[in-house]
């Protein structure tokens, strides 16, 4: 699969793999997001600051997308986070459409995300995952992520996990 930086035309591909992936966690009872995040709004954000990233299917169309660059929530300073020297990478809205899942393209995005993140200097990537999606958290503590601590979000019942990676070195999971 080929993973880019997403180009103007990819937006209305990009929100309609956001689309799918509601309506596929909304239909499974995940309520990690809705109508109105993420949105469209936050997808053209992500493209003029150069930190959303796609990974295209064979005819060219978003099958997944992540965004990647260095904002922190403010509800991330009470973490206690194990590397705090050097540059953070941070993983936000990672995506799969639902008609290609099960198919290692999530795992390819990581690689990808983890693979910029050492080219570009940065010590370590961080993310949170929904509690209530219980498919995410196994799957970022098989890519060897360490839960750090929780948080709370606006408009969320249950806790998001926060998780941390070094990427000074290449971690190789004897589980996968």
């Amino acid at each position: 699969m080929m993973i880019e930086q997403a180009s103007k035309s990819d937006l209305p591909g990009v929100a309609e793999l956001f689309a799918a992936c509601i309506r596929d966690m909304m239909a499974r009872g995940i309520d990690q997001w809705d109508e109105s995040y993420p949105d469209v709004e936050i997808n053209r954000w992500d493209y003029e600051n150069g930190s959303l990233f796609v990974g295209r299917n064979e005819e060219g169309s978003p099958a997944g997308a992540l965004t990647i660059d260095e904002n922190q929530a403010a509800e991330y300073k009470q973490i206690p986070w194990r590397y705090s020297d050097g540059k953070i990478l941070v993983l936000h809205r990672l995506a799969v459409h639902p008609q290609v899942q099960h198919r290692g393209i999530a795992r390819e995005l990581m690689a990808f995300a983890e693979e910029y993140g050492r080219n570009q200097g940065y010590a370590a990537i961080r993310l949170d995952a929904y509690s209530g999606n219980h498919r995410a958290i196994p799957f970022y503590e098989k890519l060897g992520y360490e839960r750090r601590g929780q948080v709370h979000f606006a408009r969320r019942e249950k806790p998001y996990y926060c998780f941390e990676k070094s990427l000074l070195y290449r971690y190789e999971n004897p589980r996968t």
